[in-house]
This record gives structure tokens, C-alpha cells and sequence, in this order.
């Protein structure tokens, strides 16, 4: 079998979601938990920390006039 449908440790198991966060019977859930929270963690680091260096650089490049866009 391919490793990427292998769960390798148990230690990954998924906690028990709360009541409100359960989905209703019968309807199909394409994300799990922990891949839910990956990517919020992923969104909460780029806008935090990723964008405001990319507009600091912005800002830097436009007081010094250089904002020109390069194109192939």
C-alpha cells in the first residue's frame, strides 16, 4: 500500500470535536480538524508576519521611487 494512505503513528488522532462544530448527518466533510486548524495557523503566519515585511519592503521601495513593475 502507498505510504501516503498509511497513518504512521497514532499520536495524530483527532481530538472530539465539540457538539457545535460536529457536522450534520449525511453531509460530507472535506477537510479534517487537523488540516482546518494547518491551514489557519498557515493564514493567521502570512497575515501577521509575511505581509506586514512585504509592505515595510513596498513602502521602502516607493520612498525611494523604485515601485516599476519588471515584465518578461
Amino acid at each position: 500500500m502507498n505510504k501516503a494512505f498509511v497513518r504512521e503513528n497514532d499520536s495524530d488522532e483527532e481530538e472530539e470535536l465539540e457538539p457545535a462544530l460536529k457536522l450534520p448527518a449525511g453531509t460530507r466533510n472535506y477537510i479534517t480538524p487537523a488540516g482546518h486548524a494547518r491551514l489557519k495557523n498557515e493564514l493567521e503566519h502570512i497575515v501577521k508576519r509575511e505581509r506586514p515585511q512585504v509592505v515595510e519592503t513596498v513602502a521602502w521601495a516607493d520612498s525611494n521611487g523604485d515601485r516599476s513593475e519588471k515584465r518578461a
